[in-house]
């Protein structure tokens, strides 16, 4: 099975559309105004300009910690996330370069 490919990175966010070359998405605002569609269009180009560096982080720290190092309670919940969130995105096809 294919997978289509997403846009490439980086977009941009214009006033309350999100672009790479073309115009990907528009975030329209309602009651609440011009000002939070402009600032979920800047939220989703971080996410999603900075996705792929946050998998590869993950994937590196997974690694580490699966080798069996020893890990404090903070430590030990924050691979649990880690491992989950990673798990999750891979299981879904998500891009990661």
């Amino acid at each position: 099975m294919t997978q289509t490919k997403h846009t490439a990175t980086p977009w941009k966010a214009y006033e309350n559309e999100i672009t790479s070359t073309f115009p990907i998405a528009m975030c329209q605002s309602d009651v609440r105004g011009l000002k939070e569609a402009k600032a979920n269009a800047e939220f989703i180009v971080r996410a999603v300009n900075s996705h792929a560096d946050l998998v590869k982080g993950a994937q590196i720290v997974v690694e580490y910690f699966s080798r069996g190092v020893k890990k404090s309670p903070e430590l030990e919940k924050a691979f649990v996330y880690l491992s989950n969130g990673l798990a999750e995105t891979l299981k879904q096809g998500v891009q990661t370069t």
